[in-house]
């Protein structure tokens, strides 16, 4: 029946009776009502003799009727038929309704019996495809749970199952009167594995500011990250102190404002200094007294001050007053002048190398008052081949005020000032291990020694 039923049944009486009887016709005829939702859907057809409503999804359930008044009645019951199409619409009276039912029906006959004659196989299919998509909804839930639980607990585990790494010194280390500044690389934590690629290992730059007063407390400032090996020793450089900011370079020009306890960055100057857009990224940095920024050519020469940031030029590029880097001891290749110790005779037999320490690269060793004195170093034998560095404060005289073993075996840089003096080393080298590199600042008026590890730990 289609279009041709839809003639038909417009030309008989105006009343209910026969529009139900319409229905029944319908139904026998082959006409289904069906519903689908997100929990399942129903189905209303006639099957074998038998006026059958089956339910399927999360509810199922199945009725049969071989009366067709209560059929009839079911159907009318399961739905408010009566409700109009449109809102605020009057209500269908029952005439419209059951025409509703019929409409309803034609829709559904002519659609579904060409694709399914077997109304039993259908409701079969369709049972099953629910059946299944509710498995696979399980199924699915049950995975991303799983998923969940892997993730949390691989976030929870993977600081146990990671290696945990070392940061260690990078370059020398950079002194002013209230603090010790040292650059600090060290490589990101990975999982072990058997064929690990050392390539793939990344490195993170950070800054370390220790001050020379023991009881402050020391900061780390990351810098940068994600180097390779090679990369992470060039990744960053200290410029020097000019008196007020720690230069330095990091991918870019920055300053270390320690009263201030903040890092300048390279966004600053260009904000202060907007004439200079095109010098920054050519520009060659030194530390001369001021931060000084030169082109190759030196056309352009610009010192920066550091209290305003403000760029100034220079007519041309000021002479450096330390060609050569100043080191410690025991560097037969650079000149005395260049060094930060003075050598001193010595009789006793058991000192090694026996120093005055400068002031300043070029200066005459540095003097002490209240009493008189200078400070002098040496080493001696603790064991074969290992040695410890020993501070003293010597009077005039000759007279030992104090001395204190540093824990040092090989010394690497002093940090002088009047009145603490950093020197960083290693401890004594230890049978199959790396000697630990560290920092020992020295109150010169007391003797009273802190040592700190330069070793970067959790």
């Amino acid at each position: 029946m289609g279009d041709r039923a839809l003639i038909m049944w417009s030309d008989k009486p105006d009343d209910t009776q026969t529009l139900r009887q319409e229905v029944l016709d319908r139904f026998r005829a082959g006409a289904t009502i069906e519903t689908t939702h997100k929990e399942g859907g129903s189905r209303i057809h006639f099957d074998n003799g038998r006026f059958v409503h089956e339910q399927y999804g999360d509810f199922e359930s199945r009725r049969e009727f071989t009366d067709e008044v209560q059929f009839l009645d079911h159907l009318w019951g399961i739905r408010d038929w009566n409700m109009p199409d449109r809102h605020g619409a009057p209500p269908r009276t029952d005439h419209e309704a059951w025409q509703a039912i019929v409409e309803r029906l034609v829709t559904g006959c002519s659609s579904r019996r060409l694709l399914q004659p077997s109304t039993s196989a259908r409701s079969l299919a369709a049972r099953t495809w629910f059946r299944q998509s509710r498995l696979k909804a399980r199924f699915a839930i049950v995975v991303g749970a799983i998923a969940l639980i892997l993730v949390l607990l691989w976030k929870t585990l993977s600081p146990i199952v990671q290696t945990r790494t070392t940061g260690a010194p990078l370059g020398e280390a950079v002194g002013s009167p209230a603090f010790i500044a040292q650059l600090m690389s060290r490589q990101q934590t990975y999982v072990p594995s058997l064929h690990r690629n050392p390539d793939n290992d990344r490195f993170d730059v950070s800054l370390f500011i220790r001050p020379r007063d023991s009881t402050a407390t020391a900061r780390h400032i990351d810098l940068a990250e994600g180097y390779t090996a090679s990369e992470s020793y060039h990744a960053a450089d200290l410029l020097g102190f000019d008196g007020t900011l720690l230069w330095l370079l990091a991918g870019e020009i920055a300053a270390w404002d320690h009263p201030n306890n903040r890092l300048i960055r390279l966004d600053e100057l260009r904000r202060i200094n907007p004439d200079l857009e095109a010098l920054w990224p050519v520009g060659h940095y030194e530390v001369n007294n001021r931060l000084i920024v030169s082109t190759r050519d030196r056309k352009t020469v610009v010192e920066i001050d550091p209290a305003s940031l403000q760029a100034t030029r220079l007519p041309t590029l000021p002479p450096s007053p330390h060609p050569i880097p100043p080191h410690p001891v025991d560097a037969w290749i650079i000149p005395a002048e260049a060094r930060l110790v003075e050598s001193a005779g010595s009789t006793d037999p058991v000192q090694i190398g026996p120093a005055w320490v400068r002031g300043a690269i070029g200066s005459p060793p540095m003097k002490l008052g209240n009493p008189e004195s200078r400070l002098h170093i040496h080493w001696k034998k603790i064991d074969v081949p290992q040695r410890m560095l020993v501070v003293a404060r010597i009077a005039t005289s000759g007279a030992v005020i104090w001395s204190v073993d540093t824990g040092i075996d090989s010394l690497q840089q002093i940090l002088p000032d009047s009145n603490v003096t950093a020197f960083i080393g290693t401890r004594p080298a230890v049978p199959d291990k790396v000697s630990e590199p560290i920092m020992v600042l020295i109150n010169l008026a007391d003797g009273s020694l802190s040592e700190h590890s330069l070793w970067l730990v959790d």
